[in-house]
């Protein structure tokens, strides 16, 4: 059943049987339940490497959220956690650019990089020569349509080190960022472009050196990054498991945690070094659909509601979700892996919680040949995942209602002016940006292709 036509339906049950509290939550009971729908994908787990969290939300009269999360095999199986790693990307880069405020640089100024470190980047996957190419729009086109190009020059303005290092100070001891989405190998992965900043009239406000990370090792965790039973290389089948150590990590419930510090940043011990501001647009890039966005602008058939929100379905020439349903999330999708992390909003039945999956669908077990079920299997399992957690969620009562935060996503339309106090939740270390001693780095000559 699509969104739309679940939504519905599950307004009909909610109006008839809101009245019974909900029982206890368990994933047993859960997929007993609804054996129909999942026992196919439950029942082989291991081999759809399948992993859910799942976060109800009660608020007190304060509205103050309280979280009960479930587990449904989270962090077993190794995962490749694909454009997921955005999310840590675009609050990396906010918080850095807080860090530079003494050189009054900001997210709306323009930049250039001059490419030293690897002959595959060019201006293209680099995101250079675009109209507005600053560091805000980088971040929407991340999280908004998922944009691998937009990763690129954020990987080489945070730098590896910072990147791991600020997942580490997180808590998150297994992630690595080793990786741009641009096919170049591991030591070009590792060192990082120059980046000039510019202010509105050219001049050059500050200049970020050449960055190594030479010494950062890749995924070292306890689980086992090699996948399947061969992979394709050069036309070549290649038998053996393909190895993701090199490639970037995340385990699911650090992004689920990271995306509860974003949507709720007072409940948290470990906070951001966020602004009000910068909140503010990441809920929004992650919450809007691309017709809303006034740059890039998205055509709407192309570009549905659900695009890069993979627990949505759509009937068939449907391109609009819902109007009270917003799903803030990030998703990933690559080498089989299929992955959704989102924080659900129905302004109508005053209903909101959080569900990340990953499932894994290969049946030939071979990386790399394009062959996958994403369609098949992928894509209907979130579907029909998000459809019963959200019964779920109309069934359970509340002692108190959410109040949700008014956000104005269209960019079509002038957004009311409100005074937003810039402040930071915790002092933000001054970053160095000199290149490290030591070492000596010369600009490589293009290769021929």
């Amino acid at each position: 059943m699509t969104t739309k036509r679940f939504f519905l339906f599950a307004c009909l049950v909610w109006g008839l049987y809101f009245p019974l509290h909900a029982q206890h939550f368990s994933f047993d009971k859960f997929f007993d339940a609804n054996k129909d729908l999942f026992d196919s994908i439950v029942s082989n787990k291991e081999k759809y490497k399948l992993q859910i969290l799942y976060t109800q939300i009660d608020r007190n009269e304060k509205q103050e959220p309280r979280f009960t999360t479930y587990s449904f095999d989270a962090d077993k199986y190794y995962y490749y956690c694909a454009s997921t790693i955005k999310l840590p990307a675009a609050i990396f880069a906010l918080e850095k650019l807080n860090s530079l405020s003494k050189y009054h640089v900001t997210k709306e100024d323009s930049f250039s990089i001059e490419n030293l470190s690897c002959d595959n980047l060019t201006d293209e996957n680099l995101s250079i020569k675009k109209k507005r190419t600053c560091i805000d729009q980088l971040i929407k086109e991340m999280l908004l349509v998922s944009n691998n190009y937009a990763f690129n020059p954020l990987y080489d303005f945070i730098t590896p080190e910072l990147f791991n290092k600020r997942l580490h100070e997180l808590g998150y001891k297994n992630a690595v960022v080793c990786r741009r989405f641009a096919g170049c190998d591991s030591l070009e992965n590792l060192l990082t472009n120059p980046i000039t900043f510019y202010d509105s009239f050219s001049v050059p406000k500050i200049k970020q050196d050449v960055v190594s990370a030479y010494d950062l090792k890749g995924y070292s965790g306890p689980l086992s990054p090699l996948i399947g039973k061969g992979n394709m290389k050069s036309g070549l089948l290649i038998n053996a498991p393909f190895d993701f150590s090199r490639f970037n990590y995340i385990p699911l419930s650090n992004l689920h945690d990271l995306l509860q510090k974003i949507i709720f940043p007072d409940t948290v011990s470990k906070k951001l070094n966020l602004t009000r501001s910068d909140y503010k647009s990441l809920m929004k890039y992650m919450g809007m659909f691309p017709r809303e966005s006034f740059y890039p602008e998205y055509n709407g058939d192309t570009f549905p509601d659900n695009y890069m929100k993979f627990f949505i379905g759509l009937d068939s020439g449907e391109t609009h979700m819902p109007s009270n349903l917003r799903v803030f999330n990030k998703v990933g999708q690559a080498y089989g892996f299929i992955t959704d992390c989102g924080y659900v909003e129905d302004t109508v039945n005053k209903v909101e919680f959080f569900l990340s999956a990953s499932i894994y669908v290969n049946k030939n077990e071979i990386l790399n040949d394009g062959i996958y079920e994403y369609d098949a299997i992928g894509f209907p399992f979130l579907h029909q995942l998000f459809n019963k957690i959200y019964e779920t969620e109309l069934l359970r009562n509340r002692a108190v209602k959410p109040k949700f935060r008014k956000f104005y996503f269209d960019e079509h339309f002038s957004e009311p002016k409100e005074e937003i106090e810039e402040k930071l939740d915790t002092e933000i270390p001054t970053i160095q940006l000199e290149e490290k001693k030591g070492k000596k780095h010369h600009k490589r000559k293009n290769r021929k292709k």
